[in-house]
């Protein structure tokens, strides 16, 4: 009798145990899917949140900027095109009447409205001398009459003039004047009026001066340009210039 109630008793613990068993794991289940539908909830709930947009004034800041740079760019390129570089003229406190005597000699009819001295004091030369005039087109005139001027009579006027350079031009400057810095000897570079950087070197041609050198002419040359040489009849030797 004994044997038969700890029987029955154990089979009771038995599928009781099972039971719970079943149960752990059915709530497990149940416990891991709650957190997968948590998690995709969640996940929703940042996918249909409302994105930042950014304000009006921000919107505005952001196309300043943007504008900004190339209107800059352009009324510096403008302001240069009214500006004439004089070098060679003597540093003496009287600029204005020395330009005034330029433009006298050289009929120059409208005055630079402003005058600058550029760079350093240097006792061995004077500085460049920046002037402005009220258009573009009297920078050019003011150009032109120089030229016409020195042609006519070459040491009339003992100046050089350039046109007047953007920010952009003086950075090739810098650049242009720290390579001649480093330059080996017999090359030089030089700044062109339309921004282009020329490489200038020098050294025996030895060309023939016969028409063997039409084919080493045709690869030396870039596009564009032309070259005057002169040869030497012996070994070696001769001279070239190139230009474009």
């Amino acid at each position: 009798m004994a044997k038969a109630t700890i029987a029955t008793v154990q089979e009771l613990i038995k599928k009781l145990t099972d039971t719970f068993v079943t149960e752990i794991q059915n709530l497990r289940g149940e416990v891991a899917t709650l957190r997968t539908e948590l998690a995709a909830a969640q996940q929703r709930s940042t996918t249909l949140q409302p994105q930042h947009l950014p304000s009006s004034d921000e919107g505005k800041r952001s196309v300043a900027e943007v504008v900004k740079a190339p209107v800059c760019c352009a009324l510096d390129e403008e302001k240069a095109t009214k500006e004439v570089v004089i070098l060679k003229l003597p540093e003496n406190d009287r600029d204005v009447q020395d330009v005034q005597e330029v433009c006298e000699k050289a009929t120059v009819s409208v005055k630079p409205e402003t005058l600058i001295r550029l760079g350093k004091i240097n006792p061995d030369r004077p500085r460049t001398l920046k002037a402005s005039f009220p258009t573009a087109f009297d920078a050019r005139t003011f150009m032109a009459k120089i030229e016409q001027c020195k042609e006519a009579e070459p040491d009339s006027l003992g100046i050089r003039c350039r046109p007047g350079r953007a920010l952009e031009q003086q950075a090739l400057s810098t650049t242009v004047y720290k390579l001649n810095q480093k330059t080996r000897c017999g090359e030089s570079y030089s700044l062109r009026s339309n921004g282009e950087v020329w490489k200038f070197g020098k050294g025996e041609t030895w060309l023939k001066g016969g028409n063997a050198d039409d084919a080493v002419l045709a690869e030396l040359l870039p596009t564009g340009f032309g070259i005057h040489h002169r040869a030497r009849t012996n070994r070696g030797g001769g001279v070239a210039l190139v230009f474009k």
